[in-house]
């Protein structure tokens, strides 16, 4: 007896030992309860409220527990609610989990339980994409994404849910309890921009780890009679983004819609902008399919923009007859006619602005830079300026636009090569910078856009006097814009400056300026303004110049010191002008001493516009010093200006500022904690946080709306909240300071 019981004993250990392990209990899931650390965690994020309140569409009380109108608790009652509701949630989430075999450890557990008291238990209960992220074990940005899609108030995506998503994941991923969210997490908003969000309008937000470029995993969003062009960083044009990286960390992205076309040559250019003088950025094959969210008419030929650049619409099956605008089929161009009159190119070298009306006295809503091709497509003259429409509301003084023919159906003034002067009469140039060089090769092609591949659209002999009107690189090699098109700057000696004066020879003999070339410096002397000139000398660090004349080459700016002898100005402190008024080298640093704060002007003078502030005792380096009436004025950054008045200069040396290499050290004051942010201003992402008196070396400097900002080693600080304590070592060959 006892032999055959043992032989039943053996064959029953034999036979569980061929289970599956889940077939041994029928309830191996985890059964928790939640933690003191979870009860603590959502005190946090609720924080106390003795009196109840409106909370969407229900009073809350306490913790966040249901109440009623005119309710008022005690913190004991109130931690009594918040137990007895977690209570219950507790045990939805140990049945939740008994249903999918899932075995869930403490974090994760208390996690759900946060997670749940917020947004309720009914998501156990239903299809989505949370759930399924908790049961499927999914990877770290599938989790995120899901979670994140439960930040919105009243469908309108919230920033203090998407932190306590973010924190909830941290807690449910990492084991982290705390109600900040990680530095390594970040989100997206996704505006559906006039459609309807991806999952029946479900997703408005992404939430991933900042970093690598990650998947976009929200539902195309859609819109009637369109098609999904994909997600750019603007309602209308500006860039397309397939990835989400820490480029794109806390921003906001917008869907734009078009129309689908496939590509029917073998080989279609894609482009940077609509026109072929822009650069060639990738091709497409045949049989490609588009999304053309834009077009534009540039010298008779139709473009499309679609997510990636510009293409050539003769190329694909496109039979739209009007323009698209991101899917409003307005025509592009506001009322009045949609057909080009005119094209050109803006040729000031600093852009032009682009205003919602013909004149200056309408607001600014964009700008055009140096170069860029534009289509004309009705001309008025307003106060004795010729003005052009180039789109929705968007009009340019064609002051600062070479067109391409004067044939405008518009009669006024014109000077040569078709442009458009703006009130100045005939060839009488004077509001217009150009250069006058001399051809110096024996034949000269002139090319439709810079670069030897461009199309030749004439010619200049030996000897012809040009006006360069722009300069631009193209594959290393300078090129200037002509009354005919493009040439190469290689073949042109620059005599002087037109209407500057004389910009290269000795068409001006005056001295504009004096300065000292900054400390620590080599300086090339070129034989033109610009970095495509020979180098014909140089100068060291403390050499005294005369100053007979300042351009604007390609955003920098340069001096001719001698004839065709020119040298950046970056590298120059300047100290006088004969105008009158005293521009004197850097003087180092300065401290704001007004008690409420300095505010920051584009311009020397109280008349000039305000555009940001600074705090009593932010510190800031004077570039130059200007005299207007009875007060100084001190230049801290580009069009950016404050009064000396309220300035205490830090050192009076008067030579130039040394600019360390090694950056400025400097120290943590007046906060509770000063956030890291992944690039300089508020509407980027945070990367982490300092507290009180933390010590950090400040690499570079620069200015969001009149705020200054520095980088550090871990990110970018905003500098009201930092007292610099030493001015670094090294030479100005290190960190440039704004």
């Amino acid at each position: 007896m006892k032999r055959k019981f043992a032989c039943v004993i053996m064959a029953l250990v034999l036979v569980i030992s061929l289970l599956p392990l889940g077939a041994i209990h029928t309830q191996a899931a985890s059964n928790l309860n939640y933690s003191e650390s979870a009860v603590s965690l959502i005190k946090q994020f609720e924080g106390f409220h003795a009196t109840a309140y409106q909370d969407v569409n229900q009073w809350s009380v306490g913790y966040g527990t249901p109440g009623y109108a005119g309710q008022v608790v005690t913190e004991a009652q109130a931690d009594q609610a918040l137990r007895t509701s977690l209570t219950s949630i507790n045990q939805a989430i140990n049945q939740f989990t008994a249903n999918n075999n899932l075995y869930l450890n403490q974090s994760q557990h208390d996690a759900l339980v946060s997670f749940s008291f917020n947004c309720g238990t009914d998501w156990m209960t239903q299809a989505g994409r949370f759930r399924e992220a908790v049961v499927r074990n999914s990877s770290v940005n599938e989790f995120l994404f899901a979670i994140s899609l439960w930040a919105n108030v009243s469908s309108v995506p919230n920033a203090a849910l998407i932190n306590r998503r973010l924190a909830e994941a941290n807690l449910y991923l990492n084991n982290v309890y705390s109600s900040a969210a990680p530095a390594a997490y970040t989100y997206v908003i996704l505006d559906p921009n006039g459609g309807t969000a991806g999952s029946n309008g479900e997703d408005k937000m992404q939430a991933y780890m900042s970093g690598s470029n990650v998947n976009i995993l929200a539902g195309n969003p859609t819109k009637s009679g369109y098609s999904f062009g994909g997600w750019f960083t603007t309602p209308t044009g500006g860039t397309g983004v397939k990835y989400l990286s820490s480029a794109t960390a806390g921003r906001t992205l917008y869907a734009q819609y078009g129309v689908p076309v496939s590509v029917t040559s073998n080989y279609c250019y894609v482009r940077g902008g609509a026109g072929s003088n822009y650069t060639q950025i990738n091709t497409v094959s045949a049989g490609t399919q588009l999304v053309i969210v834009e077009t534009a008419q540039v010298n008779g030929t139709a473009w499309g923009r679609y997510i990636d650049g510009w293409v050539e619409l003769s190329n694909t099956n496109y039979v739209g007859g009007g323009s698209i605008n991101n899917g409003n089929n307005n025509n592009n161009n506001g009322s009045g006619t949609t057909t080009p009159v005119n094209t050109g190119t803006v040729v000031c070298t600093t852009g032009v602005n682009i205003r919602s009306g013909p004149g200056i006295n309408y607001n600014k809503v964009g700008a055009a830079y140096n170069g860029q091709r534009i289509s004309i497509y009705e001309t008025v003259n307003s106060g004795g300026s010729f003005w052009g429409r180039i789109g929705t509301n968007q009009w340019i003084s064609l002051t600062y636009v070479k067109l391409d023919s004067t044939n405008t159906g518009n009669t006024g003034n014109t000077g040569n090569g078709g442009v458009i002067w703006e009130g100045t009469g005939g060839n009488n140039n004077t509001n217009v910078t150009y250069q006058v060089g001399t051809v110096t090769a024996s034949g000269l092609n002139v090319r439709s856009a810079p670069g030897v591949g461009n199309p030749v659209v004439g010619s200049y002999r030996k000897g012809d006097q040009v006006k360069i009107y722009s300069q631009t690189t193209q594959n290393n090699m300078l090129w200037g814009m002509t009354d005919k098109g493009w040439v190469s700057m290689n073949y042109i000696s620059l005599i002087s400056g037109g209407n500057n004066g004389g910009n290269n020879g000795n068409g001006n003999s005056t001295v504009i300026a004096t300065g000292v070339v900054k400390a620590n410096t080599n300086l090339n002397v070129r034989n033109g303004a610009g970095t495509g000139y020979a180098k014909v000398g140089a100068l060291s660090g403390g050499s005294v110049v005369n100053i007979y004349e300042r351009v604007t080459v390609g955003g920098m700016e340069w001096g001719r010191i001698g004839t065709n002898q020119w040298v950046s100005l970056a590298y120059v402190t300047l100290n006088t002008n004969n105008g009158g008024s005293i521009i004197t080298p850097s003087t180092g640093l300065g401290t704001v001493i007004s008690s409420t704060g300095l505010n920051v002007r584009n311009g020397a003078g109280q008349n000039y516009t305000r555009v940001g502030s600074l705090a009593p005792g932010t510190q800031v380096n004077i570039y130059e010093v200007t005299t207007v009436g009875t007060q100084q004025w001190g230049r801290i950054g580009t069009n950016q200006w404050v009064c000396m008045t309220y300035i205490r200069m830090n050192s009076s040396n008067g030579g130039s500022t040394t600019i360390p290499s090694t950056g400025y050290t400097g120290r943590v004051v007046n906060c509770t904690q000063l956030n890291v942010r992944a690039a300089a201003g508020t509407n980027n992402a945070i990367v982490g946080r300092l507290t009180p008196g933390t010590t950090v070396t400040v690499y570079e400097l620069t200015y969001v709306n009149g705020v200054a900002w520095g980088r550090i080693s871990t990110g970018w600080v905003c500098m009201q909240y930092i007292q610099l304590t030493s001015t670094g070592s090294g030479s100005n060959s290190g960190v440039i300071w704004q």
